[in-house]
């Protein structure tokens, strides 16, 4: 590990907290000088931090910077390491973590292997529509599983992974959140985040080799730099606030949450949960596949995540578990 890299986890270990250039140059056995170009160089990639030649080097605990350091720091001390073996890779700037991933699992990567990115310059949502992911305020990140499940079982794992979100999210913030079916999250009556899942299946077999899916979260975004189609819907879980937790911490917690639930996916453990924060159930809704869009009401989410409908033409009952759902405004 690099020297920035160890020193990045020292003070990320003592955020709020000032450390001794002349300890860190101990603790990692380099110069003291060394120990400042390093912190040079992170205040450069916008780590605030505070120099004092008495103190030392500080971290400041509202920096908000997500780093494969602090996001690591955050599952060890949730004991994620204990239970689950991962590999996490952080970039600077993806076109879409969803793409990445899928590059990693085609060359045969680990279950478990995490994608994130500071920035996505081409993410998707579903549907094919964009998904605008700016540096400051976001998190975006995508885990690649291996779930032995089958292709129809795929959408069980898209409802676990929203119910993991909502997790992290209550866990983290203290905001209880709500599920749009299949898996866009809100907050009151503003969409915070999206996800959208990806699978690769064996056709003969019907074996899912496995599923990605990708997160898309408004932390602290700033809502007036998205697309000005998503700007009545979308919103930030910080809008107008200042976070009391970063966003190293809420990550962290969303991958424990979708490793605890996705891995292998039993409906047991949180379908409940999904249909208790489900927005939709109850509902007048447009069923939209295609160019075709048909009236009903959302009456329930089956065993599996599918969303069971009553079509107001025929009276006709049906299980969707694929296409799009909209609330129809009264």
């Amino acid at each position: 590990m690099p020297s920035k890299s160890k020193i990045i986890t020292i003070l990320e270990e003592n955020r709020g907290k000032p450390v001794g250039g002349n300890e860190i140059a101990g603790m990692l056995g380099i110069s003291r000088n060394a120990v400042w170009k390093a912190v040079t160089e992170l205040k450069e990639e916008g780590y605030d931090i505070i120099s004092d030649r008495g103190t030392g080097y500080t971290l400041k605990a509202d920096c908000d910077v997500i780093s494969k350091e602090g996001v690591t720091l955050f599952l060890e001390k949730n004991g994620f390491f204990d239970k689950y073996k991962a590999d996490i890779n952080l970039y600077k700037s993806l076109q879409s973590t969803n793409t990445t991933a899928k590059e990693l699992a085609a060359a045969g990567c680990e279950d478990g292997t995490v994608v994130i990115a500071l920035e996505q310059t081409g993410g998707r949502g579903r549907m094919g529509r964009t998904f605008k992911s700016p540096a400051e305020g976001g998190i975006y990140v995508s885990v690649i599983l291996r779930p032995g499940i089958y292709a129809e079982d795929c959408v069980l794992v898209t409802t676990a992974v929203s119910v993991a979100v909502m997790r992290a999210i209550k866990k983290c913030t203290g905001k209880q959140t709500s599920i749009k079916w299949v898996n866009d999250i809100y907050l009151g009556d503003k969409k915070v985040c999206g996800i959208l899942t990806e699978a690769v299946t064996d056709f003969e077999s019907g074996n899912v080799e496995c599923v990605i899916p990708g997160i898309g979260v408004n932390f602290s975004s700033d809502i007036s730099s998205l697309v000005p189609e998503s700007e009545n819907r979308a919103g930030s879980l910080y809008e107008n606030e200042t976070p009391p937790v970063t966003r190293n911490e809420l990550l962290a917690q969303i991958i424990l949450e979708t490793f605890e639930l996705c891995r292998k996916p039993d409906p047991a453990a949180f379908i409940d949960e999904y249909r208790e924060h489900s927005m939709i159930i109850g509902s007048d809704v447009y069923v939209i596949r295609g160019s075709e869009k048909k009236n009903a009401k959302a009456l329930d989410v089956d065993e599996k995540g599918g969303l069971i409908v009553r079509y107001d033409d025929s009276g006709e009952t049906a299980v969707i578990s694929s296409g799009e759902v909209s609330i129809r405004k009264r």
